[in-house]
């Protein structure tokens, strides 16, 4: 039995999947196996993937009719045979040292699961080189309720997305992606750390993400209000677990991205406009609630407060003040 299953899903990635796939088979760690999930592809990606596992007797290939990323992700740990799960998306690629120093700390450290840095790129090549090749790396060991906190604050997104990361199985023993929805990951993230004893944390940037024009979280969908249905449930999950100052910071996450989302479909969907009135009374709601919080700045409270009374006045005061800074809402 392999000792990692790494689940790949693939949809129309045909550019981009032989340099993921070489990237993978080029690890140093070799006892693995390698999941193709061809979400009902229309180019070529399906057949590179069947090319592929006739070359590397340790990929087995799905062909499935299109459901999204969750449904491809779930199909794959269906199957999935390793004691470790690791997932990769099919534009992607990593550095060729990534699973074997991430299986080498959760094993060492007793981890539920271990993750590492992510670096951004565009189309244009990148030197996967790090500083793993010079061994200067720093690992921390953080426990459920440290990763929870750290999944709020700026870099947020390290401790959320799933690929720069392996689990041990078990953790999706009773877990599986919802289906149609986007930010899939926004939805089960909170729900993975909170049941996990401890996270490692290692300070080395080894899963390259492609920033692509054609990336369906680089074009505007009314898709992306499904952000706002995660929060809603991660608010009402801490709530039920105590957990009241990270509610908190749900919340306050949910309200920036209720602005920022509002002025999206105003200017990308002006006919889904509509399709937030749903999220208005949480809105109303979560402003009361943060009016009477002392943690809340004076400025973030009258932020909230000027949006709610005119969207339309706060995207000038905004727009004027971003101007020096050379970023508006245009």
């Amino acid at each position: 039995m392999p000792l990692i299953s790494i689940i790949v899903a693939v949809y129309n990635v045909e550019k981009y999947i032989d340099k993921c796939l070489e990237s993978i088979l080029a690890q140093t760690f070799a006892d693995f196996e390698l999941i193709l999930v061809d979400d009902g592809s229309t180019d070529r990606s399906g057949n590179i993937c069947d090319s592929f596992a006739l070359e590397d007797g340790r990929i087995n290939v799905i062909h499935k009719e299109n459901g999204g990323l969750s449904a491809a992700r779930n199909a794959g740990l269906d199957i999935a045979k390793g004691d470790f799960i690791g997932f990769i998306d099919g534009d992607d690629y990593i550095h060729s040292e990534m699973y074997r120093l991430l299986y080498n700390e959760i094993t060492t450290r007793n981890g539920s699961i271990a993750l590492c840095e992510v670096i951004r790129v565009d189309n244009s090549e990148c030197d996967i080189f790090s500083v793993i090749d010079n061994q200067q790396y720093h690992v921390e060991e953080l426990s459920n309720m440290d990763v929870l906190e750290r999944m709020h604050d700026i870099r947020g997104w390290l401790y959320v997305v799933a690929c720069n990361k392996l689990y041990r199985k078990n953790i999706f023993d009773n877990l599986r992606y919802p289906l149609n929805r986007l930010h899939e990951d926004e939805f089960l993230a909170h729900r993975i750390l909170f049941n996990t004893s401890k996270v490692v944390s290692i300070n080395v940037p080894m899963y390259f993400y492609l920033q692509r024009d054609g990336s369906i979280m680089n074009v505007f969908s009314i898709k992306r209000l499904d952000a706002l249905h995660a929060y809603s449930e991660r608010i009402t999950f801490f709530e039920e677990q105590g957990l009241f100052d990270l509610r908190e910071k749900v919340i306050l996450m949910m309200m920036l991205e209720f602005i920022h989302l509002y002025f999206s479909v105003a200017e990308s969907e002006p006919n889904h406009k509509k399709s937030l009135k749903q999220y208005w009374h949480m809105y109303n709601k979560f402003l009361v609630y943060l009016l009477c919080r002392n943690s809340i700045s004076v400025k973030q409270k009258l932020m909230f407060l000027l949006f709610f009374a005119s969207p339309k006045a706060y995207k000038m005061v905004f727009n004027y003040r971003a101007k020096i800074r050379g970023t508006n809402f245009e």
